[in-house]
């Protein structure tokens, strides 16, 4: 037969040590799933932060995962700048408290300020343990903050940053695990910051190099613009001397081959002495004149050196160092055609050449001539040869005197003249009696209506004007022959034609006829001359409106001819 047993005191004992067992295995197994969870939340929060670009969004992800894992209230980042610790991004906090935590000075008294000051972190379990350690605290913080704090400090490096803040709306305690996932969320916060800092400071430099980048090539392109804009013919040249750019007066003015480098470039003009300018220099080279081949154009040439940067002046020679840069990255030959100016200044010293021939004659002549007539015993014949001989070349004189006048008069752009009544028909007997007086080997005739329209002209002009051609006509024409003055209306204008039997003109010069200085090969042995009075013919008909022309006429000699407005009762 069983017999029941009574539990001793011994078997209680044992009963409550395996009780107490049991509580402790299941605190342990408790607080390995908080240190597996908090593990998890840490793992979580650190996969989150790698991917944070900004400190907004660190924020976001720390405040986030505490306020999930603690069952905070509020939390944010505070980071210094200079003697202040600023708020940079909060989560969970109300208006008033956020304007308050804003700005707060590091000599404040607060705990997130402490945490930066002494670099340990601060827990405050309750409210009341807040206003116990920091009575002198701001009082709107101090009213506006209930329930437990905690202030962590964020260091990188050993150096203070800021700190992170947690608030709870009730008091609380820390457990240990609290306080470690904290200090570990904050230490991965604090890297995150940095790469986050990083980042903005590469996309900041990336923008920065983005728009410079921008610049430079809307910089280049304008520049490329005006450079393809300019009349000049440009080249840009690299360091080896091949072409980067040419604009398209340059392709026009160097023919349509391909322009690759500058020696190629040199090879088509004629320069036995090696004259061109180089490419390279510390200074600009040039200008040189140098003639185009198989193109008879003569172009100055100059280069210019492009330095790396006009901060720092260009060496005075080429460095011998293999490894430093050279002079100038680039060069630029900007190319100027001076085949007229050439060709200008070739017929001004031609012009010159003459003008002095044609003002020493009549002035030889005058001053002769006086010499003459001081002598005594001279015959009254011979005064009278002598003194029209004088009168001859001072008209003369006076002629072209008065012709280099207007012509310095439109070469400065100045040659206004004055609009008057002028009846041709009253002007035109006259100077065809002084011409036939003058040339007296030639025969003149006047055709004309006995009633002529008044034009709108400069009398003492329109005489130099008929006096020029009539003079031109007698000078090239055989001595016998006739020169006809021809005047005609012909609707709202007076034609006057002068037509001579002289040697005529070919098609190629009647439309250079009335350029400055030029003259007629047909004729420029014939009889000296300057080569400016049809060209002041023209300036003159121009001035009053009217039109200059030459013909050579059909059975042999010329035409010269010019038309002048009638004037209306509008102009008087």
């Amino acid at each position: 037969m069983l017999r029941r047993h009574t539990p001793g005191r011994g078997d209680l004992d044992q009963v409550a040590e395996l009780r107490a067992e049991v509580k402790r295995l299941e605190a342990q197994i408790a607080e390995h799933g908080r240190a597996e969870e908090t593990l998890r939340r840490l793992l979580a929060a650190s996969d989150a932060l790698s991917g944070a670009l900004t400190p907004t969004e660190v924020v976001d992800i720390v405040s986030r995962e505490i306020l999930d894992a603690l069952d905070g209230t509020a939390a944010g980042i505070s980071l210094i700048e200079g003697e202040d610790l600023v708020l940079v991004g909060a989560r969970g906090y109300q208006p008033d408290l956020l304007v308050a935590l804003a700005r707060l000075p590091l000599s404040s008294a607060w705990p997130l300020t402490e945490a930066v000051r002494t670099g340990e972190a601060v827990f405050l379990e309750s409210e009341r343990e807040l206003r116990r350690r920091y009575p002198s605290a701001n009082r709107q913080l101090l009213r506006l903050t209930t329930g437990a704090l905690a202030s962590i400090p964020l260091a990188l490096e050993g150096r203070p940053i800021g700190a992170l803040g947690i608030r709870f709306d009730k008091p609380r305690p820390f457990a240990e695990s609290d306080r470690t996932f904290l200090r570990t969320i904050a230490h991965t916060s604090v890297q995150a910051l940095e790469r986050a800092r990083l980042w903005e400071d590469t996309e900041r430099l990336n923008e920065t190099l983005r728009r410079v980048v921008r610049a430079e090539r809307a910089g280049a392109a304008e520049l490329g613009a005006v450079i393809q804009a300019m009349g000049e013919p440009v080249v840009v040249y690299d360091r080896e001397g091949r072409v980067r750019f040419a604009n398209q007066a340059a392709r026009t003015v160097l023919g349509s081959e391909a322009l690759d480098t500058y020696e190629g470039i040199l090879d088509r003009f004629e320069d036995p002495a090696g004259a061109a300018p180089q490419l390279g220099q510390a200074e600009p080279q040039g200008p040189v004149e140098l003639l185009l081949r198989d193109r008879e154009r003569w172009l100055e040439l100059t280069t210019y050196p492009v330095r790396p940067s006009d901060d720092e002046p260009a060496p005075l020679a080429p460095s011998t160092d293999a490894g430093a840069d050279e002079v100038g990255a680039s060069s630029i030959l900007v190319i100027r055609d001076v085949t007229a100016l050439r060709h200008a200044q070739q017929l001004r010293d031609a012009f010159m050449g003459i003008l002095s021939h044609e003002l020493r004659t009549p002035i030889t002549t005058i001053f002769g001539g006086t010499r003459v007539l001081a002598r005594s015993g001279l015959s009254e014949e011979t005064r009278r040869e002598v003194a029209a001989d004088i009168s001859a070349e001072a008209e003369r004189l006076h002629r072209l005197v008065e012709d280099l006048l207007v012509l310095a008069r439109a070469e400065r752009g100045g040659l206004q003249l004055g609009a008057d009544p002028v009846l041709i028909q009253h002007l035109l007997p006259r100077i065809i009696e002084s011409e036939g007086a003058r040339w007296p080997s030639k025969r003149f005739e006047l055709r004309m209506p006995r009633s002529m329209p008044t034009v709108s002209a400069d009398p003492t002009y329109v005489e130099q004007i008929v006096r020029n051609l009539i003079g031109n006509a007698a000078k090239y024409s055989p001595d016998g022959t006739t020169v006809d003055v021809v005047g005609e209306v012909l609707e709202d204008e007076i034609h006057v034609r002068i037509l001579d039997e002289g040697p005529g003109l070919s098609s190629a010069e009647v439309g250079r006829l009335f350029e400055l200085y030029y003259r007629s090969p047909t004729t420029a042995a014939q009889s000296a001359g300057a080569g400016i009075g049809l060209f002041v013919c023209r300036a003159l008909v121009e001035a009053m409106g009217g039109r200059i022309w030459a013909l050579a006429r059909p059975a042999g000699g010329a035409e010269f001819s010019f038309s002048l407005p009638i004037l209306v009762d509008d102009d008087l």
